[in-house]
C-alpha cells in the first residue's frame, strides 16, 4: 500500500465528472493505492485506487480489510501487508490489533486461525535513515550511536561513556542519572560518531580524480535537494560498500571518526542486502552471503535480532540530537522483528522453502507510479483521471500478454483478434454502465420542484441560444441534409432574446457571418429547461454529491427529457424516419457536454485558485 500525490482538480470525460466538485472544502490530494504482489513469482497488479483528501485511519481501515477479503475470494492468499511508515499507516496498523498497539503479527481478517504479518517498506526506511542523518542540527551532521558489538550480548555492560567534543544537545532525565555520572561508569555502551561531513569530504577529495576511492558517490548523493531525497538510488550510493571501503582507505588526519562512519555505512549496507534478495543464486553470483535467500534457521536472522537490540539500545540513549527520529526507530525495529515471523510462517504453514525478501517491498507499486507519470506526459503531479486512464492501458497490456502466452503454440494473429476483443470489452462496459445509470428520476424531479432560483439573465440566455445553435449545426452535418429536420430545428427569423432588447444586441447576430444556425423556439426552450435543471442540481446539497459522483451527463439528460416531455410534443417522426425524441436526446447530450465541461473548468479556476497569480497583477 502507498499513496501518490495528485493535482486537486476535476476533469470531465466520458460523461462523468472526476473530482470533488461537490466537496470543494476537502478536495482529494492523494490516491491511496493497493497492489497485490506474489511472494514466489513475478506478478503484481493494482487492486484498488481511492482518491483521498484529509484521510484518516478510521476511513481506510474498513477499505483495507474488505480488499484483503476480496483478494482471498479470488483464490489468492494474503500473508503480509507492506507500506511506508507514514503516521497514517502506523495508526492503520494499530487498528489491526485489539489492544490498539503496533504488532508484527495480527489476526487475519478472513481467517482467525491464520496470522497476518505487517511490514514497513525497507526502501522507505533506508531513505528515512539518510534523511534523518542529513537533518541533524550540528555543523557536521553527526550521528551518535552505540557501538554495535557492545549491544550484541547484553545491554547492561558497564562501559565508560565518551562524550563528544563537538557541540550537541543532551537531555538527561534527573530521576535516572545525574550529569556527574557522565564522568564515571554508566550502563550505556560505548558511543560512536558518524559525521555525514566525512562522506562529503571523501567526495571532494576524489571529485577531480580519474580513479576514485568511492566511485558511487556523486554531488547529488552528498547534497540532495528536497525532491532528490525521495530517490532511493541516491541514498544507496551513500550506503554502498565502496563508500565504506573508501572511508577506511582514506588516509587523512583531519577526522579520527571516519572508521566509525564506515562501520555505520557497512551495517546499513548489510541490512539492505539482506532485505533485497530478488533471485536465487544472487549470493553465488556476487560472492556475498548476505544476498542469499532467507531459509528457516538462517544464521543471518541472528544478525537481525542483534540489530533490534542495537536499535533499542540506541533509542534509549538520553540524547536529543545525533539520533534517528522516533518514527524511523519504530518502523526499523518493527520490520526487523517481522521478518523472522514471516519466514517461520511461510516455511511451516505455506510450504515455502525460502523467502526472497525483495518481494515484500513497495518497488512494484512505486514502478507503477512512475509509469503513471510517464504515460501522462512525464509530469510529476498528475490528476486522478490520468491515473485511471493509465491503469486501464496497463491492464489491457497485461491481458494481451496473457492471450499471447495462451496461443503460443499456434499463430497468435489467426487465433486472436484485437478488434473483436475490444468490441466485446466495450459491450460489457456498456452493459455495466446501463445498470449503473438506473436511478430514480422522479425523486430528482420532486426535489427540483421545491428548488427556486432567479430567472436566467439576458446575457446567459444569449449564450444558451448560441450553444443551442452550435448543437443544431453539429447535428445538421450528420442528418444527411434532411430538409424536414432543418426546418424543425432552425428558423429563418432573427431572434430576440427579450422583447425589450433589440435583435441587434443578440450574441448570435453579432458573431454571425452568414453560416450560423438560428435555433427554433422549441430548441431554445429545451436548452433553457436543461440549463435550469443543471443550476438547481448544482445548487441543491441533497443532489449535487450524488450527481457529480455518478454518470452526470446521463442523469442530466434523463431528468431534462422527462421535464421537457411534460411541456412539449416531441414524439412526432421526421420524414427521414428519425424520431424527434431521439433528435432532442442527441441535442441534450451535446448541451450537457458543454455545460458540464465549463462547470469543471470554473471549479478548477475559482476553487483551486489557479488564476490568482495572474489576477494579482491587475489589482
Amino acid at each position: 500500500m502507498d499513496e501518490v500525490h495528485i493535482r486537486s482538480d476535476a476533469s470531465y470525460k466520458g460523461g462523468r465528472v472526476i473530482g470533488s466538485i461537490a466537496n470543494p472544502e476537502d478536495p482529494p490530494t492523494t490516491v491511496f493505492s493497493m497492489m497485490v504482489s506474489s511472494l514466489s513469482i513475478k506478478f503484481s497488479t493494482i487492486v484498488r485506487l481511492i482518491p483521498l483528501g484529509s484521510s484518516n485511519a478510521e476511513l481506510i481501515y474498513p477499505i483495507v480489510k474488505s480488499t484483503i477479503c476480496d483478494i482471498e475470494d479470488c483464490g489468492l492468499f494474503v500473508e503480509a501487508v507492506c507500506t511506508d511508515n507514514y503516521p497514517l499507516n502506523v495508526r492503520l496498523y494499530k487498528m489491526f490489533s485489539p489492544d490498539s498497539k503496533l504488532e508484527q503479527k495480527v489476526e487475519h481478517p478472513c481467517d482467525p486461525q491464520r496470522p497476518l504479518i505487517l511490514f514497513f517498506d525497507i526502501v522507505h526506511i533506508i531513505k528515512c535513515i539518510r534523511n534523518n542523518w542529513l537533518n541533524l542540527k550540528d555543523n557536521e551532521n553527526t550521528l551518535i550511536f552505540p557501538k554495535f558489538e557492545e549491544c550484541e550480548s547484553s545491554l547492561q555492560n558497564e562501559i565508560t561513556i565518551n562524550l563528544p567534543k563537538k557541540n550537541f544537545y543532551v537531555s538527561i532525565p534527573t530521576n535516572i542519572i545525574s550529569i556527574d555520572h557522565f564522568t564515571s561508569k554508566s550502563v550505556y555502551p560505548e558511543l560512536c560518531y558518524a559525521p555525514f561531513q566525512d562522506i562529503r569530504n571523501l567526495y571532494k577529495s576524489d571529485r577531480l580524480n580519474v580513479l576514485k576511492r568511492a566511485p558511487k558517490l556523486t554531488a547529488k548523493a552528498c547534497w540532495p535537494s528536497r525532491l532528490e531525497r525521495q530517490n532511493v538510488s541516491l541514498a544507496l550510493k551513500v550506503f554502498h560498500e565502496t563508500t565504506s571501503a573508501g572511508l577506511l582507505a582514506w588516509k587523512t588526519e583531519f577526522n579520527a571518526n571516519k572508521n566509525q562512519t564506515a562501520e555505520f555505512i557497512d551495517l546499513i549496507n548489510k541490512i539492505w542486502k539482506l532485505f533485497n534478495v530478488n533471485w536465487v543464486g544472487k549470493n553465488i553470483r556476487y560472492k556475498d552471503e548476505y544476498m542469499a535467500p532467507i531459509y528457516p534457521g538462517d544464521s543471518r536472522l541472528q544478525l537481525i535480532a542483534r540489530v533490534v537490540s542495537w536499535l533499542d539500545c540506541w533509542d534509549n540513549l538520553p540524547f536529543i540530537s545525533g539520533k534517528l527520529t522516533p518514527q524511523t526507530f519504530t518502523s526499523f525495529q518493527h520490520t526487523c522483528k517481522a521478518l523472522p515471523l514471516l519466514v517461520k510462517h511461510l516455511t511451516d504453514n505455506c510450504g515455502y522453502q525460502y523467502l526472497l525478501t525483495s518481494r515484500i517491498q513497495n518497488d512494484a507499486l512505486e514502478h507503477h507510479f512512475g509509469l503513471y507519470r510517464q504515460m501522462s506526459g512525464s509530469n510529476y503531479r498528475i490528476s486522478f483521471n490520468q491515473i485511471l486512464e493509465s491503469e486501464r492501458r496497463l491492464q489491457l497490456s497485461n491481458l494481451l500478454k496473457v492471450f499471447a502466452i495462451k496461443y503460443e503454440s499456434t499463430s497468435f494473429r489467426e487465433q486472436f483478434s484485437l478488434k473483436e476483443y475490444l468490441q466485446q470489452f466495450a459491450d460489457t462496459s456498456d452493459c455495466t454502465r446501463n445498470e449503473e445509470h438506473q436511478f430514480d428520476v422522479e425523486y430528482y424531479i420532486d426535489i427540483l420542484h421545491d428548488v427556486s432560483l432567479p430567472e436566467i439573465e439576458v446575457s446567459q440566455m444569449e449564450c444558451l441560444i448560441y450553444i443551442a445553435g452550435y448543437a443544431v449545426f453539429s447535428y445538421s452535418k450528420k442528418s444527411n441534409g434532411c430538409q424536414s429536420c432543418h426546418e424543425f430545428l432552425t428558423t429563418n427569423n432573427y431572434l430576440e432574446v427579450n422583447n425589450d432588447i433589440g435583435s441587434e444586441y443578440s450574441l448570435i447576430e453579432l458573431v454571425d457571418r452568414g453560416s450560423l444556425k438560428y435555433p427554433s423556439p422549441l430548441v431554445i426552450e429545451s436548452v433553457s429547461t436543461l440549463y435550469e435543471i443543471f443550476l438547481k442540481i448544482d445548487w441543491c446539497d441533497r443532489l449535487n454529491k450524488e450527481f457529480y459522483s455518478g454518470p452526470s451527463r446521463s442523469m442530466l439528460v434523463e431528468i431534462s427529457m422527462c421535464v421537457i416531455a411534460e411541456n412539449l410534443a416531441w414524439k412526432d417522426w421526421c420524414i427521414c424516419d428519425i424520431s424527434k425524441w431521439d433528435i432532442l436526446r442527441k441535442l441534450c447530450v451535446a448541451w450537457s457536454n458543454i455545460i458540464l465541461s465549463k462547470r469543471v473548468r470554473n471549479f478548477n479556476l475559482s476553487v483551486l485558485n489557479r488564476d490568482n497569480t495572474k489576477l494579482k497583477k491587475y489589482h
